[in-house]
């Protein structure tokens, strides 16, 4: 009578752990959508970026539980350095210091009722719209004098900047062309405008009163 007891226990044990077996087919697979880079281009009149909302989904194939765990950890500017975490399958990208236009990634995570584990990554790129509103250049009204020794003279683009700025960038951070009347037309390219020198050698024919854009 033991005997056959103890074989009926081994018995459901061995079901037990044969049912719970049979339920692990394979972990939680994410949606494409999760993990698929994504790239948000923002109309904004402020210099940071507005917050978004992210979500993951995933399908379940543990058959004990249909419920899935999310959690997530943000990588503001994708450095290696996760600043930000939390639970639940949405996370908003934002409100911290770090948070600037560029590339971040957030890396989720789920579980399921089997034990099942699975991680993704995905990056995420804020872009500005280009702005109609340029930045304002100031300039001075200066004169110089030619070097005794040589009859030349240079004037560099920062000495004639009298206060020029920007809505989003830095005074310090602002860089300065400078032309003569002839070498700038208000039509020119970017790239074109960047090919121009930051200084104006003025030699002895050129000793008179110059019209000059910065």
């Amino acid at each position: 009578m033991r005997h056959i007891t103890y074989l009926i226990i081994l018995n459901l044990l061995f079901l037990n752990v044969y049912n719970a077996e049979s339920q692990i087919t394979k972990k939680p697979v994410f949606t494409k959508a999760t993990y698929e880079p994504l790239k948000v281009t923002q109309t904004t009149k402020v210099c940071d970026p507005e917050s978004i909302t992210l979500s993951a989904s995933a399908t379940n194939y543990c058959k004990l539980s249909k419920i899935l765990n999310f959690a997530y950890q943000i990588d503001y500017n994708n450095d290696g350095t996760f600043e930000a975490s939390g639970t639940g399958n949405q996370a908003v990208l934002g409100n911290h210091k770090e948070y600037r236009f560029g590339t971040h990634k957030i890396k989720w995570l789920v579980t399921d009722g089997c034990g099942g584990l699975s991680t993704c990554s995905k990056l995420v790129t804020i872009e500005k719209a280009i702005s109609s509103k340029k930045p304002t250049p100031i300039a001075k009204l200066l004169s110089i004098e030619l070097m005794p020794n040589n009859c030349t003279a240079v004037l560099e683009s920062t000495k004639v900047n009298n206060f020029s700025y920007d809505d989003c960038t830095a005074a310090k951070d602002l860089r300065f062309k400078i032309a003569k009347a002839g070498d700038y037309h208000p039509n020119m390219t970017l790239n074109e405008v960047l090919a121009l020198n930051e200084f104006i050698t003025f030699t002895k024919k050129l000793a008179h009163k110059q019209l000059l854009y910065l």
